[in-house]
């Protein structure tokens, strides 16, 4: 910025009152203005420097920051070397990480891990997990709502087959399904009873009915199947396969109903025929815990065939 310069004043010139008047009223208004806009250019230029070594600073604490965090990246990296090595050398070269460590970490957070349980594999087995060639989500069995929650379980030789805590109040409804169950006699019937709080209830608290009629609760077991034998004809005879479901497992005060289909040989199939049977039960016990089967005259079970439960999830 150009500042207009004042010119001296000549004392013994003629003009010498018309320039001291033009000094006053003209020059010295002029170079007032002039250096307050001066002083106005070099303010906001001083602030516009002042702001960009601020700026710069910044920056430069910034840099100094992300130099850290790459830092601290190269450290965590470097404790991920380690334990990989330290959980390889606890184990063998065999395996590369022990399962008490996690396998793998989320790229932008490294505190969402993953770790793989391998406490239920029998000793000395590798089982071997496949990969399918294509991309998706994992799931759980809880998300089907349906769930194996006991067996397979194969009969002992006992008189009874008792489950007396398998049924837990995340599920409402359980079916049983059982394939080829034998008594060590002929001509019997196959009952079950339930229990409540893990205790036995043999109280006149069951009733059984045929469809289409109305049963009474007072008898003490529900009958299953009747007349199953293990005799031999013309053919082998087939155990009791039967499918059984128990509804409103958890209600200490309502109604448990449900119903049962069985197949089987009976005492009237030696030649080979195959006799059905259907049932609907109820049961006022109580809330049901467990199950328990067992054949009317007190007979043991064959060690045969297979047992399983199945859970309905509430929700």
């Amino acid at each position: 910025m150009t500042i207009t310069a004042i010119p001296p004043l000549d004392r013994t010139s003629a003009t010498f009152r018309d320039e001291v008047d033009t000094m006053f009223s003209t020059r010295i208004p002029t170079f007032t203005t002039e250096i307050n806009a001066l002083a106005t250019d070099l303010t906001s230029k001083q602030g516009l420097a002042s702001n960009a070594a601020i700026a710069t600073h910044d920056d430069a604490i910034a840099t100094g920051g992300d130099r850290l965090q790459t830092g601290l990246d190269r450290v965590q990296t470097g404790k991920d070397r380690a334990a990989a090595a330290a959980s390889a050398a606890t184990i063998g070269t065999t395996a590369a990480f022990s399962d008490a460590n996690p396998i793998a970490k989320n790229a932008a957070d490294n505190t969402k891990q993953v770790k793989l349980d391998l406490s239920a594999i029998t000793p000395g087995t590798t089982p071997v997990y496949a990969a399918p060639n294509k991309s998706g989500t994992l799931a759980l069995l809880d998300d089907t709502g349906v769930r194996l929650i006991g067996g397979p379980y194969t009969p002992t030789a006992a008189a009874n087959l008792d489950f007396a805590s398998i049924f837990t109040g995340e599920f409402d409804w359980i079916e049983c399904h059982m394939h080829d169950i034998l008594p060590s006699a002929n001509s019997e019937v196959l009952m079950m009873r339930f229990f409540v709080g893990g205790v036995i209830n043999t109280a006149a608290v069951y009733g059984v009915a045929n469809d289409g009629s109305n049963g009474a609760l007072t008898a003490s077991g529900i009958s299953i199947a009747n007349q199953v034998s293990n005799a031999t004809g013309s053919y082998p005879y087939i155990g009791v396969s039967s499918r059984i479901a128990i509804r409103n497992i958890n209600s200490a005060t309502r109604i448990k109903s449900g119903d049962a289909s069985s197949i089987f040989t009976g005492t009237a199939g030696i030649s080979g025929g195959v006799y059905a049977e259907r049932k609907n039960f109820g049961f006022t016990g109580g809330a049901i815990t467990g199950v328990r089967f067992y054949w009317a005259s007190g007979a043991t079970f064959l060690p045969q065939g297979t047992i399983r439960f199945y859970g309905f999830k509430k929700a």
